[in-house]
Order: structure tokens, then C-alpha cells, then sequence
């Protein structure tokens, strides 16, 4: 653990990480930052400072039940709405009106999480013409609604929430399922709604490595090629830069061997000038033009928009241009070469102008890497959950990403506004008062298996309880063991 020294602020205690002071801390400050955030993070690395993430509170989330396994069977409490009139002899449409019941998924202000089923089935008795369509809760502000279907024969109907209703639809926050007359007359009398899993096939297992010194395979790809064969390695994920073509060794050493290569590129500063990163990806379609024999099997990127410190400050803005750079190398490489993405494990769980961020990039890419930062398995599993469930209503590969190589621990000092400039740990910074909200440290054998290779090699061997999961990319080759 890092120690911590005391510093005297306004008559207060405040406890900082070792080789943190005051100076340091207002000469790295972008003062328009922190005048725009509620929050600084600032974060150390091994005892010296590092960086400073702005952060701006998140509104309070609707509490979502949670949704039990392998299904939820809901009694239908039917709620009318619009221009429906009638009973049980039958319901009549107002013409050129809308009009029908809804089903609370939940119950006022909560939501329901039905992220972990991939269809609806209702049972019961109808007749005329019934539109079913599921709503979020912000789809309830925005008066939206994504439309599954008509109801078909009386009796029974299943309906899938993959694919497009999970790309419009934040299945993680549903809030109500609406089943509209459609025909002048109707009858309705609907006995039971269940969701469940639908059963999916899991994916083969398959093991991965990062390899971003790829300078080193210049000088013997053979050798590295049948290197990773003998550990089991059958993808890999090589940085490239400016000439693909150098990689050509590799690539058929690779091959050869079974291993599938990805060109890796990508940075947060491409989510400002976004041209590089598109010749990056032309230059990778070109070389498989070219090499016909000796193709990258796709491509990965890696924008990682929340590397950039004011993301905290500005997430509408920087999802915006995430999504807007996905979709363009995604339309890019459709249908000519694979497209691979890294994403942080929490991404699922940040807000998205209105719609799932997780969501609107399974929808777009081939295969997800998640970076979970973690050793534990038990954390590694409750940190992927959420992706893993979004990629099966997309049927995409989940590999997760783990550190290998030497991490230093991390500190993170957290600061909080403090309007009325009084109580305990105040001090100023830009002009501005602060107190302490929190301070802790990462170490770094949560982080890395950095000198345990008997754990990393026993958890290479585990499997996630999703049929998603397609194994483990470890970062990076210079650390396998």
C-alpha cells in the first residue's frame, strides 16, 4: 500500500499519496476543467502523480429490478391507454386513433433489467389485429417504442429482443411492454408473460495475446509464430503502424500455424481528428488486397474515449464522436474484413444520449475485447457480466483482456466541490474549494498477474458462464510465461 503523508490546508487535514504536494497538483490543474466538474480524481502511479480526471455528477439512476435465471414469468396487469373503448365482450378503435394496454415491466419509477433474456412469449386468447412493442424509460420521455411485432394465432407468441430491438432498446432498463389495437375491433385476454434465455450454442474457447512491440517480430516472426503455437495462442492482436507490409512474416508465419492476426490500432486523440485511424484501416484493406496469401484475419481498435481526462465532463460530447468514428470504420470494413473492438468492462453502464453505448457498438463490430483490469475471478465475472449479455442478443464473440506485464499501484485522491467552503479536509485549488470525498489505492496484484504466471495459466483454463465467451487475450507477449 502507498503511505501517505499530511498536509496543512486551511487549518484542515488532508492525507495525499507520497510525492503528491499542493504545487505539483495546481500545475497540472486545467483550471476550465475544474471549474466545469463536481469531481477530481487524482490519480498517482507508484507514488507520483500522474493525471487528473474530471468528472461531472451523473444524474440518479431509477432503481432496476433485477431479473431472475433462466427466466421471469409476469402475471399482465393490463393498463388502457388512448382511444380504446369496450370490455370483455370486446374493444373497439376510435378511427384514425391509437389505442391499446400497456404492461408495467416494473412499477412507478423503477425499471425492469431484462438484459439477461432474448425473448418474450405471451400466452392467452385474442382476436383482430395486435401490435406489441417493448419501451425504455427514456423512450417513455421521448413518447417511443420499439415495435417487436403483430400478434400472431391466439394461443401463443414468441418474440426475439435481439438485433435491432436491442440496438433501440436499453433492454438493461425496460419499463413497458405495449400491446396496441391495430384493427377496428379486437378481443384481448392475455394470461401470462414470461421472458427467458433462448438457447444458444457456446462459442469454441480460444486464446489470445496483444503483441505491441511489433518491431520485435521483424527480426525472427518464425520463431515468434511457433512460440505462441506452443502456448496455445491462436489469435493475435499486433500493433502495425504506417507499412502493414512489414508485418508480412508474421502473418504467414502465423498462419501457417493456425493463428489468426489482427492489425491493432487506434487512441483517444482519434476521437478528435479521426482521418488517421481511417488510412490506418485503408492501408490494412490494401495489404490483404495484396497478400492474398498471408491476410490479417481483422482489424482492432482501440479508441478508449475514456482515457481522455475531460470525458468525465464532457460524455455526451465524446460518445457523440465515438459513435460517429465506430460507424465510419464499421461501414468502412463491413463485409471485407472483421472489425474487433476494445472497450472498458463498465462501458455497458455509462449513459449513451439516450440509448445504450453497449448496445450501439455490438451492433456495429464482429468481436468485443473487454479490458477488465483484474486477477480475481470472481470480480473478472461480475465486471463482464453486462457485456457478455448485451453480445448474445448481437450473437458476438466476448474475449476478455488481462495484464501480464509489471503495473505500479494506483492512488486516487478524490475531490468534491465544497460550496460552503467549511468543514473538514477544505482546501483550494484553481480558485476554487474542495474537500475530500475519498482516498484509496489499487494494488498492483489486483491489476496484473505480474510474477504470478501458476495464476494467470490456472485462470486461462477457466470459462465464463456465457455462451459469448470466446477465452482470454493476454497483454502482452513479452509477459507469457
Amino acid at each position: 500500500m502507498l503511505t501517505v503523508r499530511t498536509f496543512m490546508l486551511l487549518g484542515m487535514l488532508l492525507a495525499t499519496p507520497t510525492g503528491l504536494d499542493l504545487q505539483q497538483i495546481e500545475r497540472l490543474l486545467d483550471p476550465a476543467s475544474a471549474r466545469q466538474a463536481d469531481r477530481l480524481d487524482i490519480v498517482s502511479s507508484g507514488g507520483q502523480l500522474s493525471h487528473i480526471d474530471y468528472e461531472t455528477n451523473l444524474p440518479p439512476k431509477t432503481v432496476a429490478l433485477p431479473s431472475p435465471l433462466p427466466k421471469l414469468t409476469i402475471a399482465p396487469r393490463l393498463q388502457r391507454f388512448g382511444a380504446i373503448s369496450g370490455g370483455a365482450a370486446g374493444y373497439r378503435l376510435a378511427p384514425n386513433r391509437t389505442g391499446g394496454f400497456m404492461i408495467d415491466l416494473a412499477s412507478v419509477k423503477r425499471v425492469r433489467n431484462i438484459l439477461p433474456y432474448q425473448q418474450i412469449t405471451l400466452s392467452g386468447i385474442w382476436e383482430g389485429t395486435w401490435q406489441l412493442a417493448l419501451m425504455d424509460e427514456n423512450q417513455v420521455i421521448r413518447n417511443e417504442q420499439t415495435v417487436l411485432g403483430n400478434l400472431g394465432p391466439s394461443g401463443s407468441a414468441v418474440y426475439s429482443l435481439n438485433g435491432a430491438v436491442a440496438t433501440k432498446t436499453d433492454l438493461s432498463r425496460a419499463r413497458f411492454l405495449v400491446i396496441s389495437l391495430i384493427s377496428p375491433r379486437g378481443w384481448l385476454n392475455l394470461k401470462s408473460l414470461t421472458l427467458s434465455r433462448a438457447d444458444l450454442t457456446p462459442l469454441p474457447k480460444q486464446r489470445g495475446v496483444w503483441i505491441l512491440n511489433s518491431h520485435r517480430l521483424l527480426k525472427n516472426a518464425a520463431t515468434v509464430a511457433t512460440e505462441l503455437a506452443s502456448k496455445g495462442i491462436n489469435r493475435a492482436y499486433v500493433q502495425i503502424d504506417d507499412d502493414p507490409g512489414q508485418l508480412y512474416p508474421f502473418v504467414s508465419a502465423a498462419k501457417d500455424l493456425g493463428i489468426n492476426v489482427f492489425a491493432l490500432e487506434g487512441s483517444p486523440d482519434h476521437l478528435r481528428h479521426g482521418a488517421p485511424l481511417v488510412t490506418r484501416i485503408a492501408a490494412i484493406i490494401a495489404y490483404n488486397q495484396t497478400y492474398g496469401d498471408a491476410q490479417f484475419a481483422g482489424v482492432q481498435v482501440d479508441i478508449a474515449p475514456h482515457d481522455l481526462q475531460d470525458f468525465g465532463i464532457r460524455r455526451a460530447f465524446y460518445t457523440e464522436r465515438y459513435l460517429a468514428l465506430l460507424h465510419e470504420i464499421s461501414t468502412q470494413c463491413r463485409s471485407i474484413i472483421p472489425l474487433s473492438v476494445i472497450v472498458p468492462h463498465w462501458l455497458a453502464g455509462i449513459p449513451g444520449n439516450g440509448i445504450n453505448l453497449m448496445a450501439k457498438t455490438c451492433s456495429m463490430v464482429d468481436e468485443v475485447v473487454i479490458t477488465a483490469e483484474q486477477t480475481q475471478f470472481s470480480e473478472l465475472e461480475l465486471r463482464t457480466r453486462d457485456t457478455l449479455l448485451w453480445a448474445e442478443h448481437f450473437n458476438l464473440p466476448v474475449f476478455i483482456g488481462l495484464r501480464a506485464g509489471a503495473v505500479p499501484e494506483e492512488g486516487h485522491l478524490v475531490l468534491k466541490k465544497n460550496s460552503s467552503k467549511t468543514g473538514k479536509n477544505v482546501l483550494n485549488l484553481a480558485g476554487i474549494a474542495w474537500e475530500q470525498e475519498s482516498a484509496y489505492t489499487i494494488p498492483s496484484n489486483t491489476l496484473s498477474f505480474y510474477g504470478q504466471p501458476a495464476a494467470l495459466n490456472e485462470l486461462l483454463t477457466r470459462t465464463m458462464p456465457s455462451p459469448a465467451f470466446a477465452g482470454w487475450v493476454v497483454n502482452s507477449y513479452e509477459y507469457l510465461k
